[in-house]
C-alpha cells in the first residue's frame, strides 16, 4: 500500500526503476497529493527532492545516513562527540552501515546486542554504545522515517566500590612526585582533587581568562553547561607557583603510572586518574556537604550520578534517624 498509517503521521512509499522512496506526512490529503505528484515526475525522469538532506533524491536512507545527520544535529561542537560517535559506529559495525532503514528489524538489535556480550564487552561499554545507537534511532523515529521504536535492552551495572585516594596514599603520592622532582605533577594532583574537574578540563584552564576572585570557571564541558568551582589555597598556589596546563595527557598518564607503581599499586584496576575525581566527591560528601551542592560543583549530569556517594557519610543517616530516639 502506497500511503500507510505510522503513527500519527501517513507515510508515502514509492518504487520506481528499482529505487525506493518515502517521505511522511501530517494528514492523509497531504501525502496522497505528494504521492500523485512524485509518481508524475518519477515518470517524467526528474529527481524528487528532499529537505532532510539524507539522500540524494527520496530513496530510504541508511543507517550511516542517519547516524551523519545526528552526529551534525546532536554531537557536532560538543566535548562528547568523538565518544558518542564512536559508540554508534561500533554498532553500525554489527548491523550493517548500509542497511537501509526500512529493513531494519528488532531482530538485529537483538542479535547486536547478544554478540557484545558474547564478545565479553563491559555492561557499562554496551549501555553507552546503544544509548548513542537510541538518539540515532530517535532521529529517524521522529521524521517517520521508521514506524516504529525499537527496544533496547540495557544491560544491568553492577555497582562498583567508589576509591577515593586515602590521607596516606596522598602524602606518598606527593612525596614520590616531590623526590623525582615532579612540581607540575604536584600542582596538577593538588588542583584535580580540590576541583574535581576531568582531566580535559584541567588541562584548558587558562589562569588570565577563567580565574576571577578565587573561583575557577570551566567553559567546556562534558555536558555541555559551564561551572564554577571556589579554589581552596593550596589549588591557587598550585596555580601559580608550577601551572600544569602545557602538559599533555599522555606525560600525566605516564607520570601517573609510574607514581602507581612506585607505591605498589600496579595491580589496583581503580586507581586511575579520575579517582582524583572521585577523591573531591567522596571527601565532599564525608564532610557533610549535600548531594546537591556536590552534584553542582562536580558538573554531574544529575542527582542520580552524585547519590552513588550518599552512603560515604554514615553520620548524616546517623543524624537522621537519632529523631527517632525523641
Amino acid at each position: 500500500m502506497p500511503i500507510s498509517k505510522r503513527g500519527a503521521s501517513y507515510q508515502v512509499s514509492l518504487s520506481h526503476k528499482g529505487n525506493r522512496y518515502r517521505k511522511s506526512f501530517p494528514d492523509y490529503t497531504s501525502a496522497q497529493a505528494w504521492e500523485l505528484e512524485a509518481k508524475a515526475k518519477l515518470l517524467r525522469g526528474a529527481v524528487l527532492e528532499t529537505s532532510d538532506g539524507l539522500s540524494s533524491g527520496l530513496s530510504v536512507p541508511t543507517l550511516a545516513d542517519l547516524l551523519r545527520q545526528t552526529y551534525k544535529l546532536y554531537w557536532s561542537g560538543k566535548a562528547s562527540a568523538k565518544v558518542a560517535l564512536g559508540n554508534a559506529e561500533r554498532c553500525l559495525e554489527g548491523l550493517g552501515a548500509n542497511l537501509p532503514i526500512d529493513q531494519l528489524k528488532q531482530s538485529h538489535i537483538d542479535h547486536l546486542i547478544l554478540s557484545f556480550e558474547t564478545e565479553g564487552i563491559a555492561s557499562s561499554t554496551i549501555n553507552r554504545r546503544l544509548s548513542a545507537l537510541s538518539k540515532v534511532l530517535s532521529y529517524a523515529f521522529d521524521r517517520g522515517l521508521v514506524g516504529q521504536k525499537f527496544k533496547l535492552t540495557r544491560q544491568k551495572e553492577p555497582m562498583h566500590r567508589i576509591r577515593y585516594i586515602t590521607d596516606q596514599e596522598e602524602a606518598d603520592l606527593l612525596s614520590y612526585f616531590s623526590q623525582n622532582n615532579l612540581l607540575e605533577m604536584i600542582s596538577f594532583y593538588k588542583v584535580a582533587v580540590d576541583t574535581g574537574l576531568r582531566l580535559s578540563e584541567l588541562l584548558r584552564i587558562d589562569s588570565q581568562r577563567d580565574i576571577h576572585q578565587g573561583l575557577l570557571s570551566v567553559w567546556q564541558t562534558k555536558n555541555g553547561k559551564p561551572r564554577s568551582v571556589p579554589l581552596t589555597q593550596r589549588a591557587e598556589r598550585a596555580l601559580n607557583e608550577h601551572p600544569f596546563m602545557h602538559l599533555s595527557q599522555a606525560t600525566i598518564r605516564g607520570h601517573w603510572e609510574q607514581a602507581k607503581q612506585a607505591l605498589g599499586l600496579s595491580e589496583d584496576k581503580q586507581f586511575v586518574l579520575h579517582t582524583l575525581r572521585h577523591t573531591f566527591c567522596s571527601r565532599l560528601v564525608q564532610r557533610g556537604v549535600d548531594i546537591l551542592r556536590v552534584s553542582i560543583l562536580a558538573g554531574h549530569s544529575s542527582l542520580a550520578v552524585t547519590q552513588r556517594y550518599a552512603h560515604l557519610a554514615p553520620q548524616n543517616f546517623r543524624d537522621a534517624i537519632s529523631v527517632l530516639e525523641d
